[in-house]
């Protein structure tokens, strides 16, 4: 690619990268559509996870493929998994959605107000934590008293 990538995003399953004119080129192993990144629009921030790729165009409109999923909003950050895709709002609240069964537990993470500055999600989604514009992180995880806030090491 002329120019080269500014971001990379991978799994095991496929990469994608975000080249320095805001489009996503997709590689790999998926037969579902996670591959197939629109050519019409560009991007700030690519995230994959098995069998979806998500996208923040410029606009701030999270867009994905592989997997049917709708986030409505103006977003300034996003992260997926294999369970849900969870974007940051411009006003930092942290928005997700479920887009694998029994992922509903976790979509409002975190339980307490922002404003937050970013969210991650692991591969499989079963970790979510989210970092507040002091600097506070938050985290929830399957193994942390079945989806209770858990405490995190403060530096």
């Amino acid at each position: 690619v002329p120019g080269g990538f500014v971001d990379f995003a991978a799994n095991y399953l496929h990469v994608c990268g975000l080249d320095t004119s805001g489009v996503i080129h997709c590689m790999g192993n998926v037969s579902n559509g996670a591959l197939m990144a629109p050519t019409e629009q560009t991007f700030v921030d690519v995230e994959v996870a098995n069998n979806i790729t998500c996208g923040l165009d410029d606009a701030g409109s999270i867009d994905c493929w592989g997997i049917d999923v709708s986030l409505t909003g103006e977003f300034v950050q996003l992260a997926t998994s294999e369970m849900r895709t969870c974007g940051v709002t411009v006003d930092g609240n942290i928005e997700c959605v479920s887009h694998s069964p029994g992922a509903s537990e976790l979509d409002s993470v975190p339980p307490e107000e922002g404003p937050y500055q970013a969210v991650f999600l692991d591969g499989m989604g079963m970790t979510q934590c989210a970092l507040k514009e002091d600097g506070e992180a938050l985290c929830n995880t399957f193994v942390c008293q079945q989806y209770n806030l858990c405490d995190v090491p403060t530096p």
